[in-house]
């Protein structure tokens, strides 16, 4: 899936390329009210080598991001339980791509345009328990000075824009 991603510069900053994103930790699915678009907020599976001082300094062991996918049709959802650790596979065809997304019994499924969109990348100490609850770190200066945690739903700065 990584191919697919039309705006890679900001995980290439942070990762010297894009990392694989065949298996994350899926957070959350969001269905757009903009539009047939599917949002995925999900943690990458390795952390960067190099990182800013402020993500160092606050113990920092986990990146996350948004995964955006457009022109969504076919929606299907089976039993989602999140968080949960699953599969993507993005197959593309000649002007469409199906996306499978799956996890221990879990299954989300749709078609969409052939390519991805990634935003609100930032950092975070994952709890314990493994939550993402805490203080999270933004690449994006916009991002960082609108949020330190995951907002709320009725955030549309946040969960309408990439």
């Amino acid at each position: 899936m990584a191919e697919s991603i039309e705006n890679p510069q900001e995980l290439i900053n942070l990762y010297g390329g894009v990392p694989n994103l065949d298996t994350v930790k899926i957070r959350s699915v969001h269905l757009s009210r903009l539009g047939p678009m599917v949002k995925l907020r999900v943690d990458l599976p390795t952390y960067p080598e190099t990182v800013s001082a402020e993500w160092d300094e606050f113990h920092c062991d986990t990146v996350q991001c948004q995964v955006e996918f457009i022109n969504v049709s076919n929606f299907r959802l089976s039993n989602l339980t999140l968080p949960v650790t699953a599969d993507i596979t993005f197959s593309t065809g000649d002007s469409m791509a199906s996306v499978e997304i799956e996890g221990p019994g879990s299954l989300v499924a749709f078609d969409c345009l052939p390519f991805t969109l990634v935003g609100h990348i930032g950092a975070f100490k994952a709890s314990s328990e493994g939550s993402d609850s805490g203080r999270h770190f933004y690449v994006r200066k916009i991002d960082a000075k609108l949020f330190n945690s995951i907002p709320s739903l009725h955030q549309g700065a946040f969960y309408d824009n990439i």
